[in-house]
């Protein structure tokens, strides 16, 4: 059975996860669920309390895992492959300005990059959806992660509904912009609020 991840994706400034080119991956933060996902597992990032609680702003199928340093040689230039080999074997960053703090680095560097299957996943980000109430157990709450065992025909509902709305691949901007990789840990003010749409098909 293949499980589905999910999360409360707090920081979205196009690195965790990144979109560059269409495809989509997770190469920072999460290292939970970086460390557990396989391929054919599904993980999905839902918004925040008070900028939109249930909705969400992207959700994938795992299709390969790579480790850090291969993905950076392999996907050279994407603002998330930021642990390279250097000539002498050792690992740098590509960027010293994100993640500069040790223990996230370590976070970064702990587990496996995962990338998501380019038809069969989604980005919204500043214009997330939400999932129809048949699909309701699958929403994240609070710190962490969450993760369910899902039948394939559980999947396969979840698929098909999400095909049904729009075609895989991006469809909005980072949240909060494309930054220089905020900390994953950040917690959004309390009481922002956001004119973010609560449907897809209300995109102009």
């Amino acid at each position: 059975m293949a499980r589905f991840y999910r999360y409360i994706h707090v920081s979205d400034d196009g690195h965790a996860p990144c979109v560059d080119h269409g495809l989509i991956t997770l190469a920072t933060c999460k290292p939970q669920i970086r460390s557990s996902a396989k391929v054919g597992d599904w993980v999905a990032g839902y918004m925040p309390k008070g900028l939109g609680e249930g909705l969400v702003t992207w959700v994938g199928r795992v299709a390969e895992t790579v480790s850090p340093t291969d993905y950076e040689r392999r996907f050279r230039g994407r603002k998330d492959a930021q642990y390279r080999l250097s000539d002498d074997g050792h690992v740098e960053r590509v960027d010293p300005d994100y993640h500069p703090g040790i223990a996230e680095q370590r976070k970064d560097m702990s587990a496996k990059v995962l990338i998501f299957d380019p038809n069969a996943s989604w980005y919204f980000g500043d214009r997330p959806i939400e999932l129809p109430s048949m699909f309701g157990v699958l929403a994240a709450s609070g710190q962490g992660h969450r993760v369910n065992l899902r039948l394939p025909d559980d999947i396969a509902q979840i698929e098909a509904w999400l095909h049904g709305q729009v075609v895989a691949g991006v469809h909005g901007d980072p949240r909060d912009g494309a930054g220089c990789g905020t900390p994953c840990s950040t917690t959004p003010p309390q009481g922002q609020e956001t004119s973010i749409g609560r449907m897809l098909s209300s995109r102009p």
